[in-house]
Parts: structure tokens; C-alpha cells; sequence
């Protein structure tokens, strides 16, 4: 999260009467929500990601010591 303290209290204020103006009072909690999915997503993939790696680093290891 390195390139939120870069931005600030102000930038962020920017920022987000920018997106209100841009998209609209209604709008913007659709829009809010759809990002929030679209973070959760991937985490979770990330996360996939990262456990199949360790699974195989795990097994190759295990083959490596059965040899």
C-alpha cells in the first residue's frame, strides 16, 4: 500500500470528488463495489497461486528426498 501514503489526505479528497463528478452521486457505490469484488478476486488468486507453489515445492522436495 506504498502508493497510498505517496498520495495523501488531499490527493485522496482529489481523487474522489474527481470519480463523484465522472460517474455520479448513484453511480459510485456500484462502481465502489465493483472494485471491492474485484480486489477480492485477486487476493484469492494470488493466494491460489501461492498455495499451488508451495504444494509443489513441497513435492519436489519429498521426491528430491526419496531418491
Amino acid at each position: 500500500m506504498g502508493i497510498f501514503r505517496d498520495i495523501g489526505t488531499p490527493g485522496l479528497i482529489v481523487i474522489i470528488l474527481g470519480a463523484l463528478l465522472i460517474f455520479g452521486p448513484k453511480r459510485l457505490p456500484e462502481l465502489g463495489e465493483a472494485v471491492g469484488k474485484m480486489f477480492k478476486e485477486f487476493k484469492k488468486s494470488m493466494s491460489d497461486i501461492t498455495t499451488d507453489g508451495d504444494e509443489k515445492n513441497s513435492e519436489k522436495k519429498e521426491s528430491d528426498k526419496s531418491e
